[in-house]
């Protein structure tokens, strides 16, 4: 058995002027697809204390709640980086039907001429989602997917709704369309722990780590923030 030592990634050998160059296809282009090496942008830490015989809770209740609430505050940072990497702006001067239909009609234009591939979503402030929840355009008659009585709407112009809390949007920021994946957020050096204390009767909750998003220069024209105007 003869083993090789290691396989041969020489630009000629398949490919270039190697043995591709006699197809009648003609010279074959290895593709291949570069690393881009991405940084840690911002740090985060938190140090609690759960007292047994103060918490006015179930112990053990009380300390995932606080690990959940750690973990919202993550999506602050991520509504900032989308807000800071978007390719194009767009103004809502009022929620009113038409401008709202306006603004979904920009949004579809513009993903269409820079041939976005993929799904588009958008994540929008409580009166905006109200708005499309309550735009005449969602009826029966037009096949949409609204519960009024959930106050629920899936899809409005090609775009996925999602509602979320106004303090995650930046400034004079009320939605953020986009498509999925066009961006990534990262987490590392995570730690998160609970130590019984000696000075109560109860956990130190403690947690630190180091996180950071990132987003292609050429992708950011697929990211469209929108503000409300005065």
């Amino acid at each position: 058995v003869t083993v090789g030592t290691g396989y041969d990634k020489t630009a000629t050998k398949a490919f270039g002027t190697g043995t591709g160059s006699s197809s009648r296809f003609g010279e074959r282009k290895e593709i291949i697809y570069k690393d881009t090496p991405v940084n840690y942008s911002w740090g985060w830490n938190f140090h609690e204390g759960i007292d047994r015989h103060t918490v006015n809770n179930d112990f053990d209740v009380a300390v995932a709640d606080r690990l959940e609430l750690q973990a919202q505050a993550f999506n602050k940072q991520h509504g900032k980086f989308i807000s800071q990497s978007a390719g194009k702006s767009l103004e809502v001067t009022d929620y009113t039907a038409d401008n709202v239909l306006k603004l979904f009609n920009e949004l579809s234009k513009h993903f269409n001429n820079i041939e976005a591939i993929g799904t588009k979503k958008i994540k929008v402030c409580s009166d905006l989602y109200n708005a499309i929840v309550d735009h005449p355009l969602n009826t029966a008659a037009k096949h949409s997917t609204v519960n009024i009585d959930g106050n629920e709407v899936v899809k409005f112009k090609g775009f996925l709704v999602e509602e979320v809390p106004d303090e995650l949007f930046q400034s004079t920021d009320c939605a953020y369309a986009y498509i999925a994946g066009v961006g990534k957020a990262f987490t590392g050096i995570n730690t998160a722990r609970t130590i019984e204390s000696e000075d109560f009767d109860g956990v130190a909750l403690q947690g630190a780590g180091k996180a950071g998003e990132f987003i292609l220069k050429d992708n950011k024209k697929a990211v469209v923030k929108v503000s409300a105007g005065e």
